[in-house]
């Protein structure tokens, strides 16, 4: 009994040492015990290290303190202020935007995201001019007033427009956010620009808040004008498909799809995806980066109305890497070779048929860079821009040929 008494009896070891204790333990900077804080200036902080740099507070010598250590993003990596023109933190959030005045400066490192707001008027359509150093690309979001996602973009340090979607735009305000899609974006510079606006006296025959100068749907059965190329002839509406495929060398292997030569796919046909490119290079490698590993293979379809063309046109394409091109069916040119792409590096003469006509592109990419660029010319060299394109082999395209509630309106119009 006593012994079992005496062992009942034992006493609690002392605590060993342990940040916030007010004492200076090995390992640690500093410890002020229950005086340690994270959101107070030049206190130790609770993990028991010095205020610095990157913590979310300005303590001495600081000018602010965003809690990273990221350059350009209004406050550098040294916590000094950086002046008007850059970015500041947060704005993550479509309710955090800044307004976009001239240009802007900042950086992207992990899941952060800049948000600027731009004021537009009814029709303006967007362009942003993005230059810095953006190795895997740039992830573009835009969403109207009511926070509705117009459309995504993956670009690089390039010029983009918004022809296509969402423009034009009603009155009220765009909201353009940027994240990194791979590696960090060490720095960006952003400018944006608007045209094609009109006031709000202008016309609209149909009265459904579109002046008819940038009506969308201005016919009677509600179907969108046909697209055209644009700007030096560059054809940038395409049906894409994208997927690995195994091989070796440059030259596209086997078929990408059964049937790919006299294949005829419509806007919303799997596995078939619709691209809308700002810009006359279509860039695959920013497009399926972190999706696609080499050696991988897309095929990217359109059509093109013979009735305003030539009898006879060239097909001018650069290629990265090895290519084939297909007219109405027909295995035109071959490429099998591995190179960077560059406007017009490759040609071949075709045919033209009335009505529309199938002009389809085939592109490998065993390694490296991955992309595209076609358009039309005649046979003196001159480039082609006054034709219809469509993603139909049926007709003109309509944006969204979709009819969810089955009322005989495209969704776009409805």
């Amino acid at each position: 009994m006593i012994v079992g008494a005496l062992l009942g009896c034992r006493e609690e070891p002392e605590p060993g040492p342990f940040c916030g204790d007010g004492l200076l333990d090995s390992g640690e900077e500093c410890d002020n015990g229950d005086f340690n804080d994270d959101t107070t200036a030049d206190e130790c902080r609770t993990s028991c290290r010095f205020p610095s740099c990157g913590d979310g507070v300005t303590d001495f010598g600081e000018t602010c303190d965003d809690g990273n250590n990221v350059d350009f993003d209004g406050c550098s990596s040294s916590c000094v202020f950086e002046g008007s023109g850059t970015e500041s933190e947060p704005n993550d959030r479509l309710d955090q935007a800044e307004a976009l005045e001239g240009t802007e400066r900042g950086g992207l490192s992990g899941s952060d995201r800049d948000c600027f707001r731009l004021d537009v008027q009814t029709c303006d359509v967007l362009s942003l001019e993005l230059n810095g150093e953006c190795a895997d690309g740039v992830r573009v979001d835009v969403f109207d007033a009511a926070q509705n996602l117009l459309a995504v973009k993956t670009v690089g340090c390039e010029a983009v427009d918004f022809t296509d979607v969402p423009g034009p735009v009603l009155a009220g305000s765009l909201t353009v956010c940027l994240s990194a899609v791979g590696a960090d974006v060490p720095r960006y510079e952003l400018s944006a620009s608007l045209s094609g606006g009109v006031d709000g006296d202008a016309a609209d025959d149909d009265a459904d808040g579109w002046p008819d100068v940038c009506d969308r749907c201005p016919d009677d059965d509600n179907s969108l004008e046909p697209r055209f190329p644009q700007g030096n002839g560059w054809i940038r509406p395409w049906l894409l498909y994208a997927a690995e495929n195994a091989g070796s060398g440059c030259t596209p292997t086997g078929e990408l799809l059964t049937g790919e030569a006299t294949l005829a796919p419509a806007a919303g046909d799997d596995p078939f995806e619709i691209l809308l490119s700002g810009n006359n290079a279509i860039n695959l490698s920013s497009r399926y980066s972190g999706q696609l590993s080499a050696p991988r293979e897309s095929l990217a379809v359109v059509y093109v109305d013979g009735d305003s063309l030539p009898e006879s046109v060239t097909v001018s394409y650069g290629s990265d890497d090895g290519a084939l091109l297909y007219w109405n069916g027909e295995n035109v040119d071959t490429v099998d070779s591995c190179q960077g792409v560059r406007n017009d590096q490759f040609s071949a003469t075709v045919t033209v048929q009335p009505g529309w006509n199938r002009l389809a592109l085939r592109i490998r990419d065993q390694g490296g860079g991955w992309g595209y660029t076609v358009r039309l010319r005649d046979t003196e060299g001159n480039n082609l821009s006054d034709y219809a394109l469509s993603l139909d082999p049926f007709g003109a395209w309509r944006q969204d040929q979709r009819d969810s509630d089955g009322d005989g309106v495209a969704d776009v119009c409805d």
